[in-house]
């Protein structure tokens, strides 16, 4: 996480940043509606597409090419995705106890 040119400033500032951006595109009800059917015809074609990679016996292929791809992201992305998630979980169960 932290190399030798990595600047330090930028593990203080990426939180604060992605709180703030997360906390003022704060989804409407029918926002959430949307995106909880976009949602289901997404896992749906997904679900589809492996079993289709499956069946004609590609997924092997396919799932080496996702490692291969994934060994590249760099660490630092995947920590301020995880910290994005989190801040917008903090913010949902916040919303969730205000309304309640």
């Amino acid at each position: 996480m932290l190399r030798p040119d990595w600047p330090w400033w930028t593990l203080i500032f990426a939180p604060y940043l992605i709180l703030t951006v997360t906390s003022e595109l704060w989804p409407s009800r029918q926002d959430w509606t949307g995106a909880r059917w976009f949602m289901v015809g997404l896992c749906t074609c997904l679900l589809l597409a492996l079993g289709l990679l499956w069946y004609t016996n590609h997924l092997a292929r396919v799932l080496s090419l996702s490692t291969f791809m994934a060994s590249r992201i760099d660490f630092a992305l995947v920590v301020l995705v995880v910290l994005d998630l989190l801040f917008l979980i903090i913010a949902e169960l916040t919303a969730r106890g205000v309304r309640h």
